[in-house]
């Protein structure tokens, strides 16, 4: 009978320890499981807002941008033309021997993605220079808006000042048949 007892024993004991490591895998899964379902991504992670665009949580499952003045889009990518209405005061220099500066000033209206500059480059000329947008860059093709042989071209930069003003920052090429080419540089700020 003691042989039986022994016998029932050591697998009740068998059994118990079987039940206990059981219970430890069912236990240690349920822990995980509660763990990993707890943690979730942040969706603002990945994402990237531009031209100084900060992310912005909408949800626990989706994140957007809010955007700088000027720009809008999902992720700030679009330039807002509207606010570049108006007019820029500025000066440019001759870049040749940067002592010919002028002040003045001129107008701005969008169009599209297009600019119309009327009375640019020190009221030179009589007809809108028109300048085409992409994204913060603008470029004057090559053109002789009162067709009377001045050309002018160029490109620039847009940026926006802490007043949120827009800030063109450009150079440019005159060419005429008495004055030759000169190129100038400017900045003006939208007033």
């Amino acid at each position: 009978m003691k042989g039986l007892s022994r016998i029932i024993t050591f697998a009740k004991t068998k059994k118990q320890k079987m039940k206990n490591i059981k219970t430890i895998i069912l236990t240690a899964t349920i822990a995980a499981m509660a763990a990993f379902s707890s943690c979730t991504k942040d969706p603002c992670e990945t994402k990237t807002c531009q031209n100084g665009g900060a992310t912005q949580k909408v949800n626990a499952d989706s994140c957007g941008c809010n955007c700088t003045y000027g720009y809008t889009g999902g992720s700030c990518e679009t330039l807002n033309m509207a606010v570049l209405s108006g007019t820029f005061s500025g000066v440019d220099t001759v870049t040749t021997d940067n002592t010919n500066t002028k002040a003045y000033s001129f107008s701005v209206t969008p169009s599209g993605s297009t600019l119309k500059l009327s009375s640019f480059w020190r009221n030179l000329f009589v007809n809108d220079v028109n300048a085409s947008v992409s994204g913060n860059t603008f470029t004057i093709a090559s053109q002789d808006p009162d067709a009377n042989g001045k050309t002018v071209t160029g490109n620039g930069t847009i940026s926006f000042n802490a007043s949120n003003k827009a800030v063109l920052h450009f150079s440019i090429y005159t060419v005429s048949a008495t004055s030759g080419t000169k190129s100038y540089q400017g900045v003006f700020t939208q007033l």
